[in-house]
């Protein structure tokens, strides 16, 4: 993340809208140096940042951001609506981000007080030249994966603790609480050693863990190893007894192959009875039609016999 420049509108001791600050970016050249007497605003000027992205500022005195003068202007009636606001530039993984966050104050009785809830707008802009509007919950997203809030007091810290050096006697805890290595340390013993073992340190409950998962997983890969064994044992069954019944029923084809010869010859008498069955019914066909035709012919003889007897006796 390279902050490029931000602008501050009523916010605290500024009044109005500031001139547009703009940040070193160079990478030889690349601090920027902000000089001012005290409460000149170098500790509001940081607290601007932690309110632009994330919302809240780190104040001990006063819960209000909104400048004192433009406060009262609003309860004088000199104008109706004040409008605070602090605008972020910044540079992340070759896009660049434009947040805005701003909160609009009106008069309420005798008090001046927030008009609806604070406006945050995060644009992104590509290497293209385009530019996309962010929604939300894209934006807390985005921010977040900029620059966490959890970082935000290792960087955006109060200047007045550098006052710690000189006020405690451990230069050394003064030090430490002033590049937050405390918390640092703090995080290395509840993480714990390498070796740990104890449950009560982050490294030996993950090796607990890990020894008991991998004591687990032991047990599966086990299993499933003899689960596969008997498999391969039951193929190896099954194919003995798959070989033994081809041989068998190789055996039976052979026999078969030996029964059909056997009735090839069979066959082919069979075939030679069909056709001498079919002539001889040709035969008796003939020798049926020729019985017929010859008792046609009696019938006819008989029959002019008897028309000749009656012609006999009529005359």
């Amino acid at each position: 993340m390279i902050i490029q420049s931000i602008q501050i509108e009523n916010f605290r001791q500024f009044k109005g809208q500031q001139p547009l600050i703009n940040f070193s970016t160079d990478s030889d050249r690349n601090v920027t140096v902000l000089l001012g007497d005290n409460t000149s605003g170098k500790t509001t000027f940081l607290q601007a940042f932690n309110w632009c992205l994330y919302g809240f500022a780190n104040f001990k005195s006063s819960k209000d951001l909104l400048n004192k003068e433009v406060e009262q202007e609003v309860l004088d009636n000199k104008q109706y609506k004040a409008i605070m606001s602090v605008t972020l530039t910044l540079m992340h993984h070759e896009y660049e981000y434009t947040v805005q966050r701003s909160q609009a104050y009106v008069k309420r009785g005798e008090e001046v007080k927030p008009l609806g809830e604070e406006s945050v707008d995060i644009s992104r802009k590509g290497a293209d030249g385009t530019t996309e509007q962010l929604q939300y919950p894209k934006k807390r997203t985005v921010i977040n994966s900029i620059f966490p809030q959890e970082l935000s007091t290792y960087f955006l810290y109060d200047t007045e603790r550098f006052k710690n050096i000189t006020e405690n006697a451990d230069l050394k805890t003064a030090v430490e609480d002033l590049l937050g290595l405390t918390a640092y340390e703090n995080a290395i013993e509840h993480i714990g050693p390498i070796n740990s073992t104890s449950t009560q340190k982050v490294l030996g409950m993950l090796r607990n863990s890990l020894e008991s998962e991998d004591e687990k997983n032991s047990h599966q890969l086990q299993a499933q190893i003899e689960k596969i064994d008997q498999n391969i044992e039951n193929i190896k069954k099954e194919q003995i007894q798959l070989e033994e019944d081809i041989t068998y029923y190789a055996e039976k084809a052979k026999e078969k192959r030996g029964e059909l010869m056997k009735f090839a010859n069979a066959k082919e008498k069979e075939l030679e009875r069909q056709e001498a069955e079919k002539t001889l019914d040709i035969y008796r066909y003939s020798l049926k039609k020729k019985r017929e035709r010859k008792f046609e012919m009696i019938y006819l003889l008989v029959h002019k016999i008897t028309l000749l007897n009656l012609l006999f006796i009529k005359l």
